[in-house]
């Protein structure tokens, strides 16, 4: 397993348990979904960063469409 560095990270689990053979980044990929970082691997390092959560795109009203309306999608 490589080293790991989660200074960048706060708080921590309390328990976790792995139940079958699998890599690190499978272990911990879940873990990484439900708390909001990423795991970066690099020259033998696996760092946890926070997710800075910057906006992809800016909505407007005009970009959304009201339920129901005429130009509404369905499945």
């Amino acid at each position: 397993m490589p080293s790991a560095d989660g200074s960048a990270l706060d708080g921590f689990v309390d328990g976790y348990a792995v139940d079958a053979a699998m890599s690190a980044r499978e272990a911990l990929d879940p873990l990484a979904e439900l708390f909001g970082f990423d795991l970066v691997a690099s020259s033998g390092v696996m760092r946890f960063l926070p997710r800075q959560g910057r906006s992809v795109a800016a909505l407007g009203t005009d970009d959304i469409v009201q339920i129901g309306s005429a130009h509404a999608w369905t499945p």
